[in-house]
C-alpha cells in the first residue's frame, strides 16, 4: 500500500482499468450517478432533523483535533466518493479511530452490499440488514466502508465500535455519555432515519442505541445468533459475504503494509547460500514458513519472486483456504501459530462436524464462535447477495484430508456414512466432495482385493461436444482395462515430472490440480501402446476442468515417451524385400480419462475444456461401504480366517497386459516399489 509519506486522501489503484484513477485528491476521484437513493439529499439536510437541546446534553462533543473529529472532518470534506464500480480500489492511510486496520480493499461484494443496503434501508426503513459470513474475510471492514461512504455524503450515523458510541451529526461529532439513553437520539422527518453501524465483540450485547425505531440498522457479525438477538424483532435482510478469491487475496497481499519486508524476507530465504542453511535459518522469526516452502520446493525455490510467491499463495490457500486473516498471518507472521489453530479442531468429531454443518446450511446461518467448526468448515454464497445460495465446505483441501485420515482411521463405516450424509444436502455437496478425493485416493492405491480390474463404463459425447454422458445409461454393463493393484502413492509437480512406475500412484503437490487429481501408467511391451489413466474425483453433477490441465498431460506423454524409449528402444529398422528400410511405427499413448464418483448417483455428466479429442472417458463408480486395505481391515478378515487353511492365488499382473516389465532400475528399489 501507499508509503507514510503519501497524502493521506489517496486512492491507488491495483486494477489497470483503474489505473488513470489513483489521483491525490479523493474529492476529483469520483462523480456520483447511480446514487438515485440520495436524490436532493434529504437525508443530509440539517433542515429535516431536530435534536433538542435537553436529549443533546446527554452526549458530548468531540473538539477539534480529536481523532473522531479528524476521521469525520476528513471524509465529510469530500464533495462526493461514487463510482459505479470502485471495485479493486484500495483505501489507503485510513487511520480508523477504534480498529487497527489502515487500509481497506474495496471488495466488489462490498459495492453490490452498498447499493443493495440503502435499496433495503430506503423500501423497509423499519427493518435492518444483517450481513454476515465466514470469520476473518473482512466483514467489519466493510462497516468501516460503508460508514466512510455514508460520511462522503453527510449522514447521520450512529456508530457503536470499540465499546464506544459515536454519532456522526451534522454539526459535529459525539460521543455518548454515561447518563445517554435512547430517547436522547436526534429526531429525523417524515421518511428519514439515522444510520446505525454497529460490530459487536463475540461476548458483547446489541447496544441499546442501535435498533431504535428512528434507526435503520446494519450489522457485519459472524454467522452466530447469539451476536443478532433483534432478527425477530425487526425481521432485517439477512445475506451473507462470498468467500475471497485467489486473485483478490493475490492483490491485496501485494498491497500489504508488510509486503516489502516479506519480498526481502522471500529472496533472502531463496537464495543459494541460505536455502537450508542451518545458520541462516536459526535466524529467521516466520520459521514455519521457510519449512513449509521448502516442502514446496524440494529441489530449491524458483528464481522469480514473482513465480515463488505465487506457488506459495497457492500453497498457503490449500493449507488455510481463502480466508485473508489466516492467509496473510501465516505468510507475514506465524506460519506455525496459524497451524496449531486450526489443527486443534482436528479432533472434532463427526457428530459435532455435522451439526456445524446442519447449522450453517440454514437459510440463517449460525454458528458457536466459541467452537471449532470455523477452523475446520466455510461458509459461502455463491448467489447474490440479495437471492443467496449457500455452501458448506471444508476450508481447505489440506485441513479436509487431515481430517478424513483422523476419521478413517477412527472408523472406515463412519468415513463413508459422513460422505453419504453430505452429498444428500445440495449446501453440503462441496464438504462430500472434499472427504471423497482423499478417500477415492486411498481406495485405489490401496484396495481391499487385488483381483482383475476396476469396473469401467463407458462414457461418450453424443454431439461429439465436449460434454460426455454414460454411453448407455441403462445398460451396467462394464469394460475392463484399469488394473486393481496396489500401488505406492507418490507426489509430482508438472515442471519436475520423476520417473514413472507401474505401481505407483502419482498426485500433484498442488492442491486443486486442473483437469485431473491423480494419473496411473501401465507400461504393456513394446509396440503395443503405453497407457496413461487420468484420475478426476468428484461428487458434482458436472464437471469443468482447466485447460491448462492439457499441458501437463502432454508433459506426462512425452516422459513416458523417453522413458519407455530409454527402456527398451524399439527394434532397428528391417530391410523389406525391395532392399529398403522398413520404418517402424513411432511409440503411442492411449490415454484414459476416468472419472470418478461415489457409487448411487444420477445425472452423470462431464464437460471437459476444449483442446483435446484423443480421450477416452470412463466412469468409475465406488461403494462408500466397501473396506480400503489397512490395519484394522486386515486385522477383521484374520480373526475372520484363524480357523481357516490359507489359500494359494495366483499373482496378480501389474499392467493391462498382464506383463510386467523384468528390469528394474536402481532407484525403483531405493523406493520399494
Amino acid at each position: 500500500m501507499a508509503s507514510d509519506s503519501q497524502a493521506p486522501r489517496t486512492f491507488l489503484s491495483a486494477n489497470p482499468k483503474f489505473s488513470h484513477l489513483a489521483l491525490t485528491n479523493a474529492g476529483e476521484l469520483f462523480h456520483s450517478s447511480f446514487y438515485y437513493i440520495v436524490s436532493d439529499h434529504l437525508h443530509a439536510d440539517p433542515a429535516n432533523w431536530t435534536w433538542r437541546d435537553r436529549e443533546r446534553q446527554a452526549w458530548t462533543k468531540f473538539q477539534t483535533g480529536d481523532r473522531w473529529q479528524e476521521f469525520a472532518d476528513r471524509w465529510r470534506d469530500l464533495e462526493d466518493l461514487g463510482r459505479e464500480d470502485p471495485s479493486g480500489l484500495f483505501l489507503d492511510n485510513l487511520a480508523l479511530p477504534a480498529s487497527q486496520d489502515n487500509s481497506l480493499m474495496i471488495r466488489k461484494c462490498y459495492v453490490e452490499a452498498e447499493k443493495l443496503v440503502w435499496k433495503w434501508a430506503l423500501s423497509f426503513p423499519s427493518t435492518g440488514v444483517i450481513i454476515t459470513g465466514q470469520s476473518g474475510i473482512g466483514k467489519t471492514l466493510f462497516i468501516w466502508y460503508l460508514l466512510i461512504r455514508l460520511l462522503c455524503m453527510k449522514q447521520v450515523v450512529l456508530l457503536h465500535a470499540g465499546d464506544q458510541d459515536v454519532l456522526f451529526y451534522n454539526d459535529g461529532v459525539y460521543g455518548a455519555s454515561r447518563d445517554a439513553r435512547a430517547y436522547d437520539l436526534p429526531s429525523p422527518g417524515p421518511n428519514l432515519f439515522i444510520w446505525s453501524l454497529f460490530d459487536l465483540y463475540p461476548q458483547e450485547m446489541v447496544p441499546a442505541f442501535a435498533v431504535q425505531p428512528q434507526c435503520f440498522p446494519v450489522q457485519g457479525p459472524s454467522p452466530n445468533r447469539d451476536l443478532y438477538p433483534w432478527l425477530k424483532q425487526r425481521s432485517p435482510l439477512y445475506t451473507v459475504f462470498p468467500l475471497w478469491t485467489f486473485e483478490e487475496l493475490q492483490l491485496a497481499a501485494q498491497h500489504s503494509p508488510k509486503f516489502n519486508a516479506f519480498r526481502t524476507f522471500l529472496d533472502n530465504v531463496m537464495r543459494m547460500e541460505n536455502w537450508k542453511n542451518p545458520d541462516f535459518l536459526s535466524t529467521v522469526s516466520n520459521r514455519g514458513l521457510v519449512n513449509f516452502l521448502e516442502g514446496i520446493f524440494p529441489k530449491g525455490a524458483p528464481e522469480p519472486f514473482e513465480e515463488a510467491f505465487g506457488i506459495l499463495l497457492d500453497g498457503l490457500v490449500s493449507r488455510f483456504g481463502v480466508i485473508p486473516r489466516q492467509v496473510f498471518n501465516a505468510m507475514f507472521v506465524d506460519f506455525n501459530g496459524v497451524a496449531d489453530y486450526h489443527d486443534s479442531a482436528l479432533n472434532t468429531s463427526f457428530e459435532e462436524l455435522q451439526k456445524a454443518a446442519d447449522d450453517l446450511s440454514r437459510p440463517e446461518p449460525s454458528a458457536d464462535a466459541r467452537g471449532p467448526s470455523h477452523r475446520l468448515i466455510s461458509l459461502n454464497n455463491v448467489g447474490t447477495l440479495e437471492s443467496k445460495k449457500l455452501e458448506v465446505d471444508f476450508l481447505s483441501p489440506v485441513i479436509a484430508e487431515k481430517f478424513f485420515k483422523r476419521l478413517l482411521h477412527e472408523s472406515q463405516v463412519k468415513a463413508g456414512s459422513m460422505i453419504k450424509y453430505f452429498i444428500a444436502m445440495p449446501q453440503t455437496r462441496g464438504l462430500a466432495g472434499m472427504l471423497f478425493e482423499p478417500f477415492a485416493h486411498r481406495f485405489i492405491a490401496n484396495p481391499d482385493e487385488t483381483n482383475g480390474t476396476w469396473a469401467l463404463r463407458l462414457m461418450s459425447s453424443p454431439d461429439d461436444s465436449n460434454s460426455f454422458v454414460l454411453h448407455d445409461p441403462e445398460s451396467h454393463e462394464t469394460v475392463p482395462g484399469f488394473p486393481k493393484i496396489k500401488r505406492q502413492p507418490l507426489s509430482f509437480h508438472s515442471e519436475d515430472l520423476p520417473p514413472l512406475y507401474e505401481n505407483a500412484y502419482y498426485t500433484p503437490t498442488i492442491v486443486n490440480h486442473p483437469l485431473f487429481d491423480s494419473f496411473v501408467v501401465d507400461f504393456p511391451p513394446l509396440p503395443r501402446p503405453q497407457c496413461l489413466w487420468l484420475l478426476q474425483m468428484t461428487t458434482s453433477k458436472s464437471h469443468k476442468g482447466s485447460q491448462m490441465g492439457y499441458d501437463v498431460v502432454e508433459k506426462i506423454i512425452e516422459r513416458i515417451e523417453l522413458q519407455r524409449e530409454a527402456d527398451q528402444p524399439p527394434p532397428a529398422k528391417r530391410p523389406d524385400l525391395r532392399g529398403k528400410g522398413k520404418a517402424v511405427a513411432p511409440l503411442s499413448v492411449d490415454v484414459n480419462y476416468v472419472l470418478v464418483r461415489p457409487a448411487g448417483q444420477e445425472d452423470h455428466r462431464w464437460v471437459l475444456p476444449e483442446g483435446w479429442d484423443e480421450l477416452n472417458v470412463y466412469l468409475l463408480e465406488l461403494p462408500l461401504e466397501q473396506d480400503i486395505d489397512s490395519a484394522t481391515t486386515r486385522a477383521i478378515r484374520s480373526r475372520k480366517n484363524t480357523a481357516k487353511a490359507p489359500k494359494v492365488s495366483k499373482a496378480t499382473n501389474a499392467s493391462t497386459s498382464g506383463t510386467r516389465r523384468s528390469a528394474r532400475s536402481q532407484h525403483q528399489r531405493n523406493l520399494g516399489l
